[in-house]
Formats: C-alpha cells, sequence, structure tokens
C-alpha cells in the first residue's frame, strides 16, 4: 500500500500540476475583468442593506458561477463569462422592474409579510413555517427592546427578512424592526 501511494507521488507531473495552462499574465487580466464585472453588476443591483431577496441571492448565485467558470476559462472567452453575467443581470433587473409595476408579481416574486404574534399570542404554525422557534423570535424581540409578548399587538416576518414588531397601544406608541440574521 505504501509502495502504490509513493508510485503515485512519484508519477505525479508535478510541474504540470502546478504551470498553468495559460500565460501568469492571462490569469491575472481574466480575474481582473471578472471581478471588475462582478462589482458593477452588484452595484446596478444596489439593495439598502439586509433587503436580499429570494431572487437576489439566486442571481448572486448564478454570477458567481458564471465568474467560476470565466475565471476556469470553461467558456472558451472572457467575454464568456462577461455576457453570463449580464444575462443574469438583465433578468435580475427586468424582474424587479416587473415586480414594482405589478403588485401580483411582487406577490409571487418575493411574498409578503408573515404575521407571527397577534395580541401577544404567537401563531405557532407560522412559525413553525419558516423553522422559527419561540426562543429565536423572543430575541429578535428583545433586540428591539421588546421584553414580553403580551405587549406585542402584532409581530411580522417580512419577505427581506425583516421582523417588524407592533406594540399594543396602551404600551408605547412605536414600530420597531429587526433584520434576522
Amino acid at each position: 500500500m505504501i509502495t502504490t501511494a509513493m508510485q503515485a507521488a512519484t508519477a505525479t507531473d508535478w510541474r504540470a500540476m502546478f504551470t498553468p495552462s495559460v500565460s501568469w499574465l492571462e490569469l491575472f487580466l481574466h480575474a481582473t475583468l471578472m471581478y471588475l464585472t462582478v462589482v458593477v453588476v452588484l452595484r446596478l443591483l444596489r439593495r439598502p442593506k439586509g433587503t436580499l431577496t429570494g431572487a437576489d441571492f439566486l442571481a448572486v448565485v448564478l454570477i458567481a458561477d458564471a465568474v467560476k467558470g470565466a475565471l476556469a476559462s470553461d467558456f472558451g472567452a472572457l467575454t464568456g463569462g462577461a455576457v453570463m453575467v449580464g444575462v443574469v443581470y438583465l433578468w435580475e433587473y427586468s424582474l424587479d422592474a416587473l415586480s414594482y409595476q405589478s403588485p401580483r408579481l411582487r406577490q409571487l416574486l418575493n411574498g409578503g409579510p408573515l404575521m407571527l404574534v397577534r395580541d401577544g399570542r404567537l401563531l405557532r404554525q407560522n412559525l413553525r413555517r419558516v423553522m422559527l422557534s419561540r426562543a429565536e423570535l423572543q430575541t429578535q424581540l428583545r433586540e428591539l427592546g421588546i421584553e414580553h409578548l403580551r405587549d406585542v399587538r402584532q409581530a411580522y416576518l417580512d419577505a427581506d427578512g425583516r421582523i417588524n414588531a407592533f406594540m399594543r397601544a396602551d404600551v408605547e406608541h412605536m414600530q420597531r424592526s429587526r433584520i434576522v440574521e
């Protein structure tokens, strides 16, 4: 067994393993141009901090895959990766624009707020639906400055992951919100 491992180690072409098939300059330019392409696209996809939707995450994953392929030269040329990133951005932008115009499409793509607490009582089936434990919810409410569930008139989990809580009128006249991490 040790001899087989030694034979494999000596039969390995170590030079080929560490020498790229293209020039170092080409690798550098490839990585630089793909990086700049992704920076520009992510600036165009700008969202308020903590408000990425499911579609935004999908776009980021697809962009990462396109960049990975372009960096590995799978597309045959740098422009192939840039085109892939551009197409993903085009769809992301188009769906954002369409959902801005159509509340029905916005609801379909992003979902709506999900009530978690009503009049101080947990809505357990909704917590189960989003796999949020009572302890996790109470932690988020404490971070909003809410100590007791009984003080909450309504609490929602918004599509962007933010928890919004509305206090009972006799407790405090303010809305509080926090992004679930």
